[in-house]
């Protein structure tokens, strides 16, 4: 109020504002409800991120993204001493250091947003297929958005493997996974039954 110019404030409203500039009290805490930690906020930023993936060119796009970034959690500072060392150390492939839980161990497994007769319905088959199942080890973050993932079967057929990576860099992505009510990152083979034309 008082940086404002287009209002002008009594002496008494003035020596108010101020008496707040200097007063001693201090800021609330406002860190266990910012920025936006929770099941419920997890779930509010994987809808985001379905809605991105799914509607791209919808009118609305730009209003999500702008919800997308209000809600992005934040990322955490790593002093720069410990982050040379963790840099000497880092694996090759850090999805696989990941704190992923394996689905098998835990009893749960992802489930396709929109299900799995609409990912086969984006499918592009070639034309001679003789295989009835395919499968695919995917690393899950704890969103549902899938970080990596890599054939897992002795499918031999190229085109048929081509088809699949297409289609599950374009259309998958997963309900997230809970674990005693917090949304977890996973690791699981999913095996897909190739469907018949």
């Amino acid at each position: 109020m008082l940086a404002d110019t287009t209002v002008t404030l009594a002496a008494s409203d003035s020596l108010y504002y101020v008496s707040l500039i200097d007063s001693t009290l201090s800021e609330p805490d406002l860190d266990p409800y910012f920025p936006y930690y929770g099941e419920y906020w997890d779930s509010t930023r994987t809808t985001i991120e379905a809605f991105n993936t799914l509607f791209s060119s919808s009118s609305y796009s730009a209003s999500v993204k702008t919800l997308e970034r209000e809600f992005k959690l934040p990322e955490i500072a790593i002093p720069e001493a410990e982050m040379r060392d963790s840099t000497m150390t880092e694996p090759d492939n850090p999805v696989m250091d990941s704190d992923y839980l394996d689905c098998g161990e835990i009893g749960e497994y992802p489930q396709i947003r929109g299900g799995i007769e609409g990912f086969n319905a984006r499918l592009e088959l070639p034309g001679s297929i003789q295989e009835d199942v395919i499968e695919f080890l995917f690393f899950i973050n704890s969103r549902g958005i899938i970080d990596e993932f890599k054939l897992n079967s002795d499918t031999e057929n190229e085109d048929l493997v081509n088809a699949y990576v297409d289609a599950i860099d374009a259309h998958i992505s997963f309900e997230p996974i809970l674990v005693d009510g917090e949304s977890r990152a996973i690791v699981c083979g999913i095996e897909f039954e190739i469907p018949t034309n």
